[in-house]
C-alpha cells in the first residue's frame, strides 16, 4: 500500500508525452488526398479537386488573416485552398512570444466559443504521425471549423483550418481525415 502511494507521489504532476498527446488513427486515403502541398518544413496531401486561391481574392483574406486586431498569435498566411462545394483549407504559419502550446488556454478556447453557435469549442490534443497538435472544433452554423494548430511546443509553429459547409460535413470529413493523416515535418537539422 505505502508503494504504491509513493509511487502515485513521485509521478504526480508528470504526464508523459504519450498521454498528454495519444496516437490517433486516422483515415488514410491517396485516393482522398492525392494532391501534395508544401510550405517551408510543412507538407501535406489534400484532395485534387481543391484549387489554390490567387490574386485579389487571396490577398483580400490574406490581408484580414495577418491584421486581426489583439491577435494571439502573429499570423503569415503560407496558403489558401478551395472546392466547388464549400470546403476551405488555410495553412498558416505562426508565432508568439512563448510555447504556442502554453497559449492555447482557457482564454483562447472562450473566444473561439464566442464564435460558435452553441458557445462552445472542443478541444483535443494528440500526436500526427509523431507531430504534437491540439486541435479546436467550432460550430459556426453554416460551417464547422477544424483548427489545428502542428508543432506547438515550440513558439512557432502552423496552423490548419478546415472549414466545412455543415450540409456537407458527412461528405467531407473522410477528405479532411485523409488530409490530416498526412501531416508532416520535415525536421531541420542542427
Amino acid at each position: 500500500m505505502h508503494v504504491l502511494f509513493l509511487l502515485h507521489f513521485i509521478n504526480c504532476g508528470q504526464v508523459s508525452k504519450s498521454e498528454e498527446f495519444p496516437t490517433l488513427i486516422f483515415r488514410k486515403s491517396q485516393l482522398l488526398a492525392d494532391h501534395l502541398i508544401e510550405y517551408d518544413n510543412l507538407s501535406l496531401y489534400i484532395s485534387s479537386n481543391f484549387e489554390k486561391l490567387v490574386g485579389k481574392k487571396y490577398i483580400s483574406i490574406e490581408n484580414k488573416l495577418e491584421s486581426i486586431d489583439n491577435s494571439y498569435f502573429n499570423t503569415d498566411v503560407l496558403g489558401i485552398y478551395q472546392n466547388s462545394n464549400g470546403m476551405v483549407c488555410i495553412i498558416s504559419s505562426i508565432s508568439g512570444k512563448n510555447q504556442i502550446y502554453q497559449s492555447l488556454d482557457k482564454d483562447f478556447e472562450e473566444i473561439l466559443a464566442r464564435g460558435s453557435i452553441n458557445q462552445e469549442s472542443v478541444r483535443g490534443q494528440f500526436l500526427v504521425n509523431g507531430i504534437e497538435t491540439v486541435q479546436f472544433i467550432t460550430n459556426q452554423g453554416k460551417i464547422i471549423n477544424y483548427k489545428l494548430y502542428i508543432d506547438v511546443l515550440n513558439n512557432t509553429c502552423f496552423q490548419i483550418d478546415y472549414f466545412i459547409p455543415n450540409e456537407n460535413f458527412i461528405k467531407f470529413e473522410p477528405v479532411m481525415e485523409a488530409s490530416i493523416s498526412s501531416i508532416s515535418l520535415k525536421r531541420k537539422k542542427t
